[in-house]
């Protein structure tokens, strides 16, 4: 579990940077550090607050959907966009 964040986080900028141009990059990748700052801070608050009334199981199991439908995105996106080499 300690490595998961860090394989996660070099996933998906591997991911990120083989789909977009440098120019989208330039343009994108502040917007994208900012929205991650903002998940990092209520990510924790609003597991916290469920976890008290659904319980812990439950906040795994919402962990794991959505490891699975990021996954899911990121397939349809290459399916809809391709996978081109910058």
């Amino acid at each position: 579990i300690e490595s998961f964040g860090s394989v996660m986080v070099s996933l998906f900028w591997s991911f990120a940077n083989s789909n977009f141009s440098f120019q989208t990059a330039k343009a994108s990748y502040g917007v994208l550090v900012a929205f991650a700052q903002v998940g990092s801070i209520l990510g924790p608050t609003i597991v916290n607050q469920y976890s008290k009334s659904n319980g812990p199981a439950w906040c795994y199991m919402v962990g794991a959907t959505s490891m699975i439908l990021l996954q899911g995105t990121m397939y349809i996106y290459i399916k809809i966009y391709g996978a081109q080499e910058y």
